[in-house]
């Protein structure tokens, strides 16, 4: 199975971003987008080839969802503890989570198919489906920790 996913989003957002002192020892800042307006085209085009000892099919199959309602919000977050005076612990962390509903169309090809059911034609039949309240999700978190060291 092979696939090439492409999604095109077009998300107007706002945000807000800030950064503070605590206790003397830690300094830190956020960010935050939020949108609660995105636009998306996504298109999932995926290739199949099904083999056996006697028997080979191969199907493309093509997912696509236009989407006009979406959500997205995307966070950072960085803190800063110094140790000693050339000595600091850097933590952080990211993340983001998107999510469009819309109308999905489904279509499947039989390119080649040795597979034939008892009335003499293929298995499965070349088609369109229609799906109407699809959706694509998408989210990615990521943290680390860094130590700094000043000369």
């Amino acid at each position: 199975m092979t696939g090439d996913p492409l999604s095109k989003a077009w998300i107007p957002y706002f945000g807000m971003r800030g950064k503070g002192r605590c206790c003397d020892v830690l300094n830190y800042k956020w960010r935050v987008v939020y949108s609660p307006f995105a636009f998306n085209k996504f298109t999932d085009p995926i290739l199949f080839h099904c083999r056996s000892a006697t028997q080979a099919e191969v199907h493309q199959s093509r997912f696509t969802l236009e989407a006009q309602n979406g959500r997205y919000i995307q966070g950072d977050f960085e803190a800063l503890f110094n140790i000693t005076q050339s000595l600091a612990l850097n933590a952080w962390a990211t993340g983001s989570w998107m999510r469009f509903t819309g109308e999905g169309k489904s279509e499947l090809n039989v390119i080649a198919s040795t597979v034939i059911s008892n009335t003499g034609t293929p298995a499965l039949h070349p088609g369109n489906e229609i799906i109407n309240h699809a959706t694509f999700t998408d989210s990615w978190y990521a943290g680390g920790l860094s130590l700094d060291l000043r000369f």
